[in-house]
């Protein structure tokens, strides 16, 4: 069996996609044939979408984003993941929301024999959404076992490091600051700032340490640095940091709703991310409570189980398989 992985331009500093099923494909390899594609330019799309029939796979992949290739692939063939709808729900309005649903959402839809979504959350969006939709088939992330290795470290309880990944509005890096103006701690945030995030860290004299554009090698530096990761979005996805963070030994802080609270399950602090003060108590008891957190540290190393290549893996596999009843 042949599968062809399609994956999105590359992109500079959002990878995650990518990443993620470079991680699952060296899995898949074990069973069938993977040919993984990085679509170029929008100049040459047209050229990308004769390159792809060309390669004659029984299983065409759309890993996520670039849902309207789907249009112009064998439905019988063509298996699409979204990863979620956040941009489409929460960010456009007007004609530029009508035009990005029926290119990006509903001729895919109905473009494709099976559809994955990452999370249960995301799986029920779309049928809040949309009607007739194809078979549904919820598949969690994977973390890289390969390089997120656990790193014992002591927690410095004068002056924790915190590290924040992501500066999207979802991400909630505004109220994540607010919350540590009486804490002494240092801020590490990986991801480009925007004014509204540089005026409030100034305004609140925060210690903080800056960048973007990392390799997942200095991301994974940056997570054995840290002693707490505040992963406190709004909406998500699925939350891959939260993971992460547990596989290297770091405790974890984030929101009490879906999908993060199903992904870290009772080993991390759940906070509610709306809350300035509910976060602000939640990394006051992770810094006050030695004991709390060796237990969401233990308890974290127990949860990533769930999570790893392999049985992501044969998930996909499995469906693959009915590709070719």
């Amino acid at each position: 069996m042949k599968v062809i992985l399609i994956y999105r331009n590359r992109v500079e500093g959002a990878n995650s996609i990518e990443e993620l099923f470079h991680t699952i494909s060296k899995e898949l390899k074990q069973h069938c044939e993977i040919v993984e594609y990085q679509l170029g330019s929008r100049g040459n799309f047209f050229q990308d979408i004769i390159n792809i029939r060309k390669i004659k796979a029984d299983v065409y992949h759309i890993t996520g984003e670039v849902h309207y290739v789907a249009c112009f692939l064998p439905k019988h063939k063509t298996m699409l993941t979204i990863h979620d709808i956040h941009h489409y729900n929460n960010n456009l309005r007007g004609w530029k929301k009508l035009v990005y649903r029926w290119i990006f959402l509903t001729f895919p839809l109905k473009s494709v024999k099976i559809l994955t979504t990452i999370s249960k959350q995301t799986k029920e969006m779309l049928v809040n959404n949309f009607t007739k939709l194809p078979q549904i088939n919820v598949i969690e992330n994977c973390y890289n076992e390969t390089l997120f290795k656990f790193q014992k470290k002591s927690f410095n309880t004068d002056e924790p490091t915190l590290l924040h990944i992501g500066t999207k509005t979802n991400k909630n890096l505004l109220r994540l600051i607010q919350s540590i103006t009486n804490i002494r701690c240092k801020l590490v945030i990986i991801g480009k700032l925007t004014n509204e995030q540089l005026d409030l860290l100034n305004k609140y004299k925060i210690n903080y340490q800056n960048s973007y554009n990392l390799s997942l090698e200095e991301v994974y530096n940056n997570y054995v640095a840290s002693d707490i990761v505040a992963f406190v979005s709004l909406s998500e996805g699925f939350g891959l940091p939260i993971i992460e963070a547990q596989a290297v030994g770091r405790v974890v802080i984030t929101s009490q709703h879906d999908p993060m609270s199903s992904v870290a399950g009772n080993s991390a602090c759940l906070v509610d991310a709306w809350s300035v003060e509910s976060i602000k108590l939640g990394l006051e008891k992770i810094i006050a409570d030695a004991s709390f957190r060796e237990k969401l540290i233990d308890d974290g190393r127990e949860n990533i189980a769930r999570f790893t290549p392999s049985s992501v893996s044969k998930q996909y596999y499995q469906l693959y398989l009915s590709f070719l009843k």
